[in-house]
């Protein structure tokens, strides 16, 4: 314990965005500092040493300027950058900017430019030889091995990469320009067919009664089978995210007024203020996707898998979470489907069903089959009426054939009013 304690002496955090001071074994003073991203796209971690603490600071000031200026420089150097590394400078300079990118998101592009950009062939060219057919061709390979949306998303991110540094008079040219509305009105047609080919997967009125009877068991002294069993069952009734699920805490809920109010979204993302070279990932909680806050009324069917959530649980204060680990800790999302898909297995669904995202799905395409109006159905799950359309809904009926499900459109009905 003393150890500790001297250690916690000899180190002092400061203020974000200031690094943070340690002793040596001679005595003086060394400041580290995460500043920025290497090309790369790995944390800079900048070290300097000092007999004071002011010394430390102004060479730490020095080699902040050199590195600026050197970032700074405009003309042929950034015409020699390659790909990849013209897309991770975009991608650094929106971290720089305050909430320009959620900790998911950024993850999100980060991983696009790795694996969709980076690793291939044009990720190595520089981006004053690249032209329009070379990025014709990246996207041909793209088609063969994902999904349009996936490759509409690559095609995004290197049009703003190179739109950036046009307007920041770094350079002159997009080879992404001329193809453009060529290129949208293709991933338009091409996902309006995967969707026909593919079909949105959600859950047949028979599967959703083997769901609920494989969720809902409970061993011999009466504890349920699954931790998340009930939670997952309202889940189902509500069709929110599951990052928003574990964010709830028990005064979200009110009970007099059968509501639920929703400001919350908790996810595991990197800690890109760690100061390590190797990613840290660590649970953090921001703002719901779309930014909105919004108060949902809870249906009956809600209500009861909920109500059953309380009773179980140990802590019930109003601000502890609802939905808790094993080790009392809030849940993780990843933690929350690895337990779903456990339950799918042992109810024996069929494989392609998995995941969160398949009761969201299932939840907003009941209501759409039942006359509800999408723009409505898209308030209550918070996301546009495009997004709800476009992932959401299945315009199909799940019908179960013997050992097969399939998708087949309903005899249109009078319309109902809502």
């Amino acid at each position: 314990m003393r150890e500790d304690k001297t250690k916690k002496q000899k180190r002092s955090k400061r203020q974000n965005g200031t690094g943070c001071f340690s002793i040596k074994s001679n005595g003086k003073y060394m400041l580290r500092l995460n500043y920025g991203f290497r090309e790369n796209g790995t944390p800079r971690i900048l070290t300097v040493s000092g007999r004071t603490q002011k010394e430390c600071n102004k060479l730490m000031a020095a080699k902040k300027a050199e590195i600026d200026e050197k970032e700074n420089t405009i003309g042929e150097f950034w015409g020699t950058l390659t790909l990849g590394e013209l897309c991770l400078r975009h991608f650094m300079s929106k971290l720089e900017k305050k909430d320009t990118l959620k900790p998911k998101s950024a993850d999100r592009e980060e991983s696009t430019i790795n694996n969709h950009i980076g690793i291939y062939p044009i990720g190595s060219l520089q981006v004053d030889t690249i032209t329009s057919k070379d990025i014709e061709k990246h996207y041909e390979s793209l088609f063969k091995r994902y999904a349009p949306s996936t490759v509409q998303k690559v095609f995004v991110k290197i049009n703003e990469a190179y739109n950036w540094a046009i307007f920041d008079d770094h350079l002159t040219n997009n080879p992404c320009t001329r193809i453009s509305k060529t290129f949208y009105e293709r991933f338009r047609k091409l996902q309006v067919r995967h969707k026909a080919c593919t079909g949105i997967i959600v859950l047949t009125d028979n599967q959703i009664e083997i769901f609920k009877a494989e969720a809902t068991k409970l061993f011999k002294d009466g504890k349920p089978r699954y931790g998340h069993g009930f939670s997952a069952l309202f889940l189902l009734e509500v069709g929110i995210r599951v990052g928003e699920l574990c964010a709830l805490i028990w005064s979200d809920w009110d009970r007099e007024h059968h509501t639920l109010k929703i400001t919350k979204s908790r996810g595991v993302a990197k800690d890109r203020d760690a100061l390590t070279g190797e990613p840290v990932y660590v649970a953090q909680e921001g703002t719901s996707k779309t930014d909105i806050p919004r108060i949902i009324e809870l249906s009956a069917e809600a209500e009861k898998w909920l109500t059953k959530v309380w009773e179980y649980s140990k802590y019930k204060n109003p601000d502890d979470y609802i939905v808790l680990n094993r080790n009392h800790k809030p849940t993780e999302a990843g933690s929350f489907g690895e337990t779903l898909n456990t339950i799918y297995r042992n109810a024996e669904l069929p494989q392609k069903i998995s995941g969160c995202h398949v009761l969201r799905r299932t939840f907003a395409t009941r209501l759409y089959m039942a006359g509800y109006k999408d723009s409505m159905i898209a308030t209550y799950i918070g996301d546009t009426l495009e997004t709800l359309l476009k992932y959401y809904v299945c315009n199909c009926k799940a019908v179960e054939v013997g050992t097969k499900t399939l998708n087949v459109i309903p005899l249109p009905k009078e319309e109902k009013s809502v």
